[in-house]
C-alpha cells in the first residue's frame, strides 16, 4: 500500500477534474491548496481545497482566502479511520478512533474560520474519505450531515450536490443578505476614509471621542468595509462598519460580533457600538433591547449612579428570517426526545457607548475598581427584578466618558460598564429548567456548572466575578506560577465527563477544589501568590533551569489583591460546606439589596468603609470552620451586593497599591490569549500534575478519573 500522504495527492487530480467539470459554466470553481498554509493572524490552518465564484478564486499557487471560501472540501484518504462521523447513534454520531475526533477538530476549525471571516448563516462541507464522501453543513446551532456514501459506485450524489450548490442563491448557500460590500467607488467610502482620519471636534476645536477614532482607524485599515441593513421599509437603518472589533472563534453559539459603526442618520455624530450575535429563542429570554430599555428607565435616585455602568440603548432588530435550522432535522429525527440543540436567531443591537476590553485596565488597582463598577451595575438590575448570568471577561467593558471643563480641558473618566445582557432573567423564576447551562464556561460558578438545571443567584455571580479577577491577574499581574497556560486550563477550561453519552460535563475538578478548600496552588504546590514587582528568572536560563532555583518569594513584597483573593476564597469555602447536604435558605428578595454609591475614588472608599464600620457583615469571621453560624454569615455576604463590595473595597483604601504592576500577556511559547467560549461549547479536558497533586493533598478520600 502507498504512503498515506502519496495516496492523497494521488486522488487530488482525478477529485478535482470531475468536480470542476460538474461547476463548468456556472461561474464558480474549484481550488485545490491543500499544500498552502494560510498565513493571516495566527490561523495557520492549510485547507484541503475549496469552491469560489471565479472572480474571487485564488490561484492554485496562492494562499486559501478565507474571506472569499464559499463551501470548504476536505479530503481523508482513509475512511474508516479518519472520519470524523459517525452512522451509529449508539456513539451518539460522535466518532470513536482518535484518528476521526481530531479530523472532527479539524474540519471544524475550517468551518469556524469562515465564519469569522465572512457574513454567514451556514456553510457547507464537502467531505471526502477515500472512496466514501459525505455533505455537511454548519450553521450556529450545530452540524447536520449525510451517510457516508460510496461516490464511485453513485456519482450522481456527489454530482448532484455540486451542480445544485452553484446554481442555489448566495442566501441558500449561507451568506448574509443583509450585507453590503462598499466599494472604494461610492461615497459611503469617503465617509468611512473622513471619519478615520480625524476625531469629532467642538466648536472651539477640541477633539471628542479620540480613543474611539483610533478604534475605528484600526477596524478599517485592513480588510473590506461592508453596511449592514437593520429593519425594513421605513424602519430601515443602515450603518457602516469595517473588520469587527471583537469576534467569537466559536462556531456553535452565539458567535458574537462587536463593530464600532456609523449611523447613517447621523453620519458626523459620535460612533456607535454594533452587536451582532444569534441569539437563543425562548419563552424565558427576551431579546437584550427589552431587557437594556428597562434598565435605562430613570429609577430611585440610589440607582443612577449605577445605571450609568449600564450600556444605553439605541436600536435594535431581528434580521428577517435567518434562525439556524440544525435542530429542525434533530427533532424530525427523534420524536418526543428533548432537543440539545438551541433555536438561535440572528439580532442585532445598537447601542450608544464603544467600550474597551478590560484587558486593558492600567494597573491592578484600577482593574479592581473596573469590576467593582460592573458588580454594581449588576445591583442596579437586581433591584429592577433582572439577574445578569453571563460575567466573563468579554462582558465586563471599559467606557471612557470625555468632557470639557469650565477651563477648556478634555477631561476623561474611566469606569467599568457591564455589557451583554440577552441571557438576562428575571429574578425568581420557579419554571423547571432545561438540562443545559446559560454562560460562559470559564467563568460559570462551579456550583452552576455541576448543577445545570439550578437557577443562578447572586452568589453564583459573585463567584463569576471573583473568576474573572483570577483570570485577568493570572495574565497580567506578578506572581509565582510559572506555567500560565497550565494553569489556565486546569482553573478555567477543565471539565469532569458525564456518566453517558447524553449527560453533560460538570465542574473541573481543580476549580471545584479550590472553591471547597479555598486555596489556589501552583504548579510546584506553593500557595499562588501576587507580587507588586515581576522577577523574571535570569536571561541565560531555560524556563526548566529557572523553575529549579529556589523561589525568591520570601524576599519580593507581596500584592495587596491577595488579600481580597484570600478573603473571597474564604466566604466560597463557607459556601461550599453548606452546599453539602444543600441549605435550605430562602432565596433574597430583590428588594433586599442595600443600595451603595458608585466607587470611583479612594475618597468615596473611605466614605462607604466608614458607613459600613459597625455593620457586623463587614467584620472578619472567627470560629472553628464547623460553627453553622460563622458559615452562614460568610454566605450572607456573598449574597448581597454592597457586603460583597466592601470586602473589595476595604482592601483598596487601606492598601497601597503598586502603579506599575501589569505586565505583558504571561503566556509561554508565544499562545495567543486565551478566547472565552460559551457554556454550551466544551472545552477539553487537561489532566496535569498539578490537579493530581492537589487532590491527593487536599482530598485524600478523592480518587482521580480525569
Amino acid at each position: 500500500m502507498l504512503d498515506g500522504k502519496i495516496e492523497k495527492k494521488l486522488m487530488y487530480k482525478p477529485l478535482s477534474e470531475t468536480i470542476s467539470s460538474w461547476l463548468e459554466g456556472t461561474g464558480f470553481t474549484l481550488v485545490i491548496t491543500e499544500d498552502k498554509q494560510d498565513s493571516k493572524g495566527q490561523t495557520r490552518q492549510r485547507i484541503d481545497g475549496g469552491i469560489y465564484k471565479g472572480e474571487e478564486a485564488p490561484s492554485p499557487e496562492q494562499l486559501p482566502n478565507w474571506e472569499a471560501l464559499d463551501a470548504s472540501v476536505e479530503v481523508k484518504w482513509q475512511h474508516h479511520t479518519s472520519d470524523p462521523f459517525s452512522d451509529h447513534s449508539a456513539t451518539n454520531f460522535v466518532p470513536t478512533s482518535m484518528h476521526g475526533r481530531e479530523a472532527l477538530g479539524q474540519i471544524m476549525s475550517y468551518s469556524s474560520l469562515t465564519f469569522v471571516y465572512q457574513h454567514r448563516a451556514h456553510h457547507f462541507t464537502l467531505l471526502i474519505l477515500g472512496v466514501q464522501a459525505r455533505l455537511v453543513r454548519w450553521d450556529r446551532a450545530g452540524v447536520v450531515f449525510s451517510e457516508a456514501f460510496n461516490y464511485f459506485d453513485y456519482p450522481e450524489k456527489l454530482g448532484s450536490f455540486v451542480w445544485r450548490y452553484a446554481h442555489m442563491s448566495d442566501t441558500q448557500r449561507g451568506h448574509d443578505s443583509t450585507i453590503e460590500r462598499i466599494l472604494s467607488t461610492h461615497d459611503q467610502h469617503k465617509l468611512i476614509e473622513r471619519r478615520a482620519a480625524s476625531p469629532r471636534r467642538t466648536p472651539q476645536g477640541y477633539a471628542l471621542d479620540d480613543h474611539v477614532t483610533k478604534l475605528f482607524q484600526k477596524a478599517v485599515k485592513v480588510g473590506h468595509r461592508y453596511k449592514l441593513h437593520i429593519g425594513e421599509g421605513r424602519e430601515n437603518r443602515t450603518f457602516l462598519v469595517g473588520q469587527p472589533y471583537i469576534c467569537s472563534p466559536v462556531l456553535a453559539g452565539r458567535g458574537t460580533r462587536g463593530y464600532i459603526a456609523i449611523d447613517t442618520q447621523d453620519p458626523d455624530g459620535p460612533f456607535v457600538f454594533l452587536k451582532d450575535t444569534w441569539r437563543v429563542v425562548s419563552d424565558t429570554l427576551k431579546p437584550e433591547d427589552n431587557t437594556l430599555q428597562a434598565l435605562n428607565q430613570p429609577g430611585p435616585a440610589t440607582e443612577s449612579d449605577c445605571q450609568t455602568n449600564i450600556p444605553t440603548f439605541v436600536y435594535h432588530e431581528g434580521i428577517g428570517d435567518q434562525e439556524t435550522d440544525s435542530q429542525k432535522l434533530w427533532r424530525e429525527l427523534h420524536l418526543g426526545q428533548e432537543c440539545p440543540f438551541r433555536t438561535r436567531r440572528h439580532y442585532r443591537l445598537i447601542v450608544k457607548e464603544v467600550g474597551s476590553p478590560v484587558t486593558e485596565f492600567v494597573n491592578g488597582y484600577e482593574m479592581i475598581m473596573l469590576i467593582i463598577d460592573a458588580i454594581l451595575a449588576h445591583q442596579c438590575a437586581y433591584m429592577k427584578g433582572l439577574i445578569h448570568r453571563d460575567i466573563s471577561a468579554g462582558n465586563v467593558l471599559i467606557f471612557v466618558s470625555e468632557k470639557i471643563n469650565d477651563q477648556w480641558d478634555s477631561v476623561s473618566h474611566r469606569r467599568g460598564c457591564l455589557t451583554d445582557w440577552e441571557l438576562a432573567e428575571r429574578v425568581n423564576v420557579t419554571s423547571p429548567r432545561q438540562q443545559r447551562r446559560t454562560g460562559t464556561w470559564q467563568f460559570l460558578s462551579a456550583d452552576v456548572l455541576s448543577n445545570p438545571r439550578k437557577a443562578v443567584d447572586i452568589p453564583h455571580e459573585m463567584e463569576s466575578f471573583f473568576h474573572l479577577i483570577i483570570w485577568l491577574a493570572i495574565q497580567y499581574l506578578p506572581h509565582n506560577c510559572v506555567d500560565v497556560p497550565g494553569f489556565v486550563a486546569d482553573y478555567f477550561d477543565a471539565y469532569t465527563p458525564g456518566q453517558d453519552p447524553t449527560s453533560l460535563p460538570s465542574c473541573g475538578r481543580y476549580k471545584m477544589s479550590v472553591m471547597q478548600s479555598g486555596i489556589i496552588s501552583t504548579g510546584t504546590l506553593e500557595r499562588l501568590t501576587f507580587y507588586c514587582e515581576p522577577n523574571p528568572p535570569p536571561p541565560h536560563l531555560t524556563i526548566l533551569e529557572a523553575d529549579a532555583v529556589p523561589s525568591p518569594s520570601r524576599s519580593r513584597q507581596t500584592h495587596p489583591i491577595n488579600a481580597i483573593i484570600n478573603t473571597l476564597l474564604s466566604k466560597f469555602r463557607s459556601l461550599y460546606t453548606l452546599l453539602a447536604p444543600p441549605p435550605k435558605r430562602s432565596r433574597p428578595s430583590a428588594n433586599n439589596a442595600r443600595p451603595i454609591p458608585i466607587i470611583s475614588h479612594r475618597k468615596e472608599l473611605s466614605q462607604l468603609l466608614a458607613a459600613h464600620i459597625d455593620d457586623p457583615t463587614t467584620s472578619t469571621t472567627s470560629g472553628t470552620l464547623e460553627d453553622l453560624a460563622v458559615l452562614s454569615k460568610d454566605v450572607q455576604d456573598l449574597e448581597d451586593h454592597s457586603s460583597f463590595v466592601v470586602l473589595m473595597a476595604k482592601y483598596a483604601i487601606e492598601f497601597e497599591w503598586p502603579s506599575s504592576d501589569k505586565t505583558e500577556p504571561q503566556l509561554l511559547l508565544g499562545e495567543p490569549i486565551r478566547e472565552p467560549f460559551p457554556s454550551g461549547a466544551v472545552p477539553l479536558s487537561r489532566s496535569s500534575k498539578r490537579i493530581h497533586q492537589s487532590m491527593s493533598r487536599r482530598h485524600p478520600s478523592t480518587t482521580s478519573h480525569m
